[in-house]
């Protein structure tokens, strides 16, 4: 017998009618997929280890340097601020108190320098707003869209995820052609 879920293939083999379903629930619970919002849990832990990692080893006295035209500090406060302002709700946003505007682009120059203490706590606020948030979602949530927006809480989450970890492998890249080694990046395999 033959069952399609999603994306996934279960397929059921039964030696007799006796242990028939004693083997279909083994079968079932060795690949039955884990709920969506498990794995998108996952996927946002090991975004924000990745985040912490890389803040964590660029050191305060480079944190003003810069690299393709910002300082370090400028490309982790576009990518935290972004985290803040969209993976939940970007209607109901508040600006951080140290904010400025225009000071989470890229583009032009800051009006204000921020220091590593300062971006590594708005950082922890927001990983923690963030964690606080995943515990409030199943999978039928993952499919309404926000407040005024055309988007699905799904897409925010994906979408910051991609957003984020580009800028961490930007930031990576700098830091690899500045010293010539390569940071240390977690996956599925080490993010625990």
């Amino acid at each position: 017998m033959l069952l399609q879920h999603g994306a996934v293939l279960i397929i059921l083999a039964f030696a007799g009618k006796d242990d028939k379903i004693t083997k279909r629930n083994k079968i079932r619970e060795r690949v039955m997929p884990k709920k969506f919002i498990s794995s998108i849990k996952t996927q946002t832990l090991i975004m924000l280890k990745n985040v912490k990692y890389t803040l964590k080893i660029v050191p305060s006295s480079k944190f003003n340097v810069l690299t393709s035209g910002q300082p370090y500090w400028r490309h982790f406060y576009h990518l935290i601020h972004s985290i803040d302002q969209w993976f939940i709700d970007p209607d109901n946003y508040v600006e951080p108190v140290f904010g400025a505007k225009g000071l989470n682009t890229l583009d032009g120059k800051p009006g204000k320098i921020l220091s590593k203490k300062t971006i590594t706590k708005y950082f922890k606020t927001v990983e923690k707003k963030i964690v606080k948030y995943l515990a409030t979602l199943d999978d039928a949530s993952l499919s309404r869209k926000a407040k005024g927006s055309g988007f699905t809480k799904l897409e925010y989450i994906i979408g910051q995820n991609r957003h984020v970890m580009y800028h961490v492998g930007f930031i990576h890249a700098c830091i690899q052609k500045e010293t010539g080694v390569w940071p240390e990046y977690y996956g599925l395999n080490n993010y625990r």
